[in-house]
């Protein structure tokens, strides 16, 4: 959480998506040194709006993306294609390789085709990826998770500080993504989060 209150990147998606933003997924991709592993080709689930986008991804780079750790790879356009990405590593015509720094950030529409090239050096590569959306955007399709301590710490935190773009961005401010109606302005008493809404 500290990428999104520390560096504006919650605002700078609400300039892109408007103002009611949720954190929709995030989570810690490490690719380890002398594997020759990589990722497959792969999207978020395509709009159900007519503008796009509706999910932006955050990628902040811990350690170099290069040659020899493995690039960030996308086919540029992809995310106006209907289709999804085969899961395989299979190289396109049309794809760009893009060598990120330790510390850079790439923003970019979730939907478009993307895979983190393969590492065959001798050093890990690391990155954090916060998915922000629309409230309208469907849950996710991966494995929940339980919130973690320092979720539930900053969530009290929120909460007893009213800090309402917090909230919205944990599911618990804002607009309901359930009932597109906003939260009531008042203390809930459940500590049940929605599916998908911790880290």
């Amino acid at each position: 959480m500290i990428p999104l209150l520390s560096f504006g990147l919650a605002d700078t998606v609400r300039c892109l998506l408007g103002p009611r933003i949720v954190l929709r997924n995030s989570n810690v991709r490490v690719t380890r040194p002398r594997t020759g592993d990589g990722t497959v080709w792969h999207t978020s689930p395509p709009s159900r709006l007519v503008s796009a986008p509706t999910v932006i991804a955050c990628l902040i780079y811990l350690d170099a993306a290069d040659e020899q750790t493995g690039p960030l790879l996308m086919v540029p356009g992809s995310h106006h294609r209907p289709d999804r990405p085969p899961a395989a590593d299979d190289p396109f015509d049309d794809q760009v390789t893009i060598q990120v720094q330790p510390g850079e950030v790439v923003l970019m529409d979730a939907a478009l085709w993307h895979r983190g090239g393969t590492n065959h050096s001798e050093r890990a590569r690391r990155l954090l990826t916060l998915q922000l959306s629309s409230i309208f955007m469907p849950e996710f399709n991966f494995e929940p998770s339980l919130p973690s301590a320092d979720y539930q710490r900053l969530l009290e935190q929120a909460r007893s500080s009213e800090d309402e773009p917090l909230l919205e961005l944990l599911g618990h401010g804002g607009l309901n993504p359930i009932s597109a109606r906003y939260w009531p302005h008042r203390r809930r008493t459940d500590d049940s989060l929605p599916r998908g809404r911790h880290c």
